[in-house]
């Protein structure tokens, strides 16, 4: 992190002419079903800025971001790009886009959110949220309303790395308002080795099952943890299994000029 802010992003400045001048690689990493041949591609949207040093990684670029309270302007830039490209592809691909918890408490997000899709070609079905169970506890209400407003349209809305007893996925989930539970590549990587990680894994599973939601097993790299997540019936799966994700080639030609939220 210290080499990341003394590169280029110190301020609010350089940060925000980073987002609009949109120095982005993407990758889109698929998401398969359990054991059922796929009749169309479902993808999660991956951001990979291009700092041109191999030493800054992504996860430094988020940190400094949201150390700067930047990521509603991130999430307007890259949620705007993965609409862009998903536009493209054949019909019934499906995306699913990462929100922060900047933009779910924004309302004007929510808005921004509903105009872009209403006016692509895009079916809200084909969009999932991807709401991180810490950003929604901090701003419940930002979150509801979120939900809500994405659900009415037609997305759908996944809930990341939920627990039993978290109060987001007890509220959420029996309310209907969450489609898929993605259970963390932390319980995932370690549970064939280890036997209390499985039972992490197994009861994450068990306990999303009961409130009706699918699975997505995240961080599944090889065999040994695909047979594990199929054996606790996981639906879907995503990982390194397949190798690396998709670079996904959008250049600043392709994309909407940027219109920044709040």
């Amino acid at each position: 992190m210290k080499s990341f802010q003394r590169s280029c992003l110190r301020s609010v400045a350089r940060i925000t002419d980073f987002i609009e001048s949109g120095r982005f690689r993407y990758a889109a990493q698929r998401i398969h079903a359990m054991g059922e041949p796929e009749e169309s591609g479902w993808f999660e949207w991956l951001v990979r800025p291009d700092f041109g040093d191999p030493d800054l990684t992504t996860a430094d670029f988020v940190q400094a971001v949201e150390s700067l309270d930047l990521g509603l302007n991130l999430d307007t830039r890259t949620s705007a790009d993965a609409m862009q490209w998903l536009g493209r592809q054949p019909a019934g691909t499906r995306m699913t886009v990462n929100v922060s918890g900047a933009a779910i408490s924004n309302h004007l997000f929510s808005n921004h959110m509903v105009n872009l899709i209403e006016n692509s070609s895009i079916q809200p079905e084909q969009i999932c949220f991807d709401l991180a169970v810490h950003a929604a506890l901090s701003d419940l209400s930002g979150a509801t309303r979120f939900v809500k407003t994405m659900r009415r349209l037609g997305c759908q809305v996944a809930l990341d790395n939920g627990i039993p007893g978290n109060p987001v996925l007890g509220l959420f989930g029996p309310l209907g308002f969450v489609n898929y539970l993605k259970v963390d590549r932390k319980w995932v990587s370690s549970a064939p080795e280890s036997p209390s990680h499985r039972e992490t894994l197994e009861s994450i599973i068990d306990y999303a099952k009961r409130l009706n939601l699918e699975v997505v097993a995240e961080g599944v790299d090889n065999d040994a943890q695909l047979e594990l997540v199929r054996v606790l019936e996981a639906d879907y799966y995503q990982g390194y299994i397949d190798g690396e994700p998709t670079v996904v080639a959008l250049t600043n030609e392709d994309r909407e000029p940027l219109q920044l939220v709040g």
